[in-house]
């Protein structure tokens, strides 16, 4: 495992060519946290459920850096498909909720200003 150091990669695959090079978790993590802040997926709590998915057990589900091969990482992100797919529309009925809300209020202002 390596922290991506140039160098440090060259003298590993020097010496140990058939061996895989591989990240530590903390600099995966970094970069995973570093391509969602580019996808503007920036907050800790928007970060999480993604992490989650890759690094901790997130509900009964497994966890994508243990994926087999690549057959089983397909397997697991179809899952992980459904799963964002079912956040996303918990997610947009509160948002409907609030737009309604937002438009009721807007509504009842109007009427108001109208009976002044």
């Amino acid at each position: 495992m390596t922290d991506a150091e140039q160098a440090l990669e060259d003298a590993l695959e020097e010496g140990l060519p058939e061996a895989t090079p591989l990240r530590d978790f903390d600099h995966l993590r970094q970069n995973c946290k570093s391509k969602l802040r580019a996808l503007v997926i920036s907050t800790p709590l928007q970060q999480k459920l993604f992490l989650d998915a890759v690094f901790g057990v997130q509900e009964e589900r497994s966890r994508i850096i243990d994926a087999k091969d690549g057959k089983d990482l397909k397997n697991l992100l179809y899952s992980l498909c459904e799963f964002f797919n079912e956040e996303e529309a918990k997610f947009l009925k509160l948002m409907r909720r609030g737009i309604e809300a937002t438009l009721d209020l807007h509504s009842l202002a109007t009427l108001v200003n109208a009976a002044k």
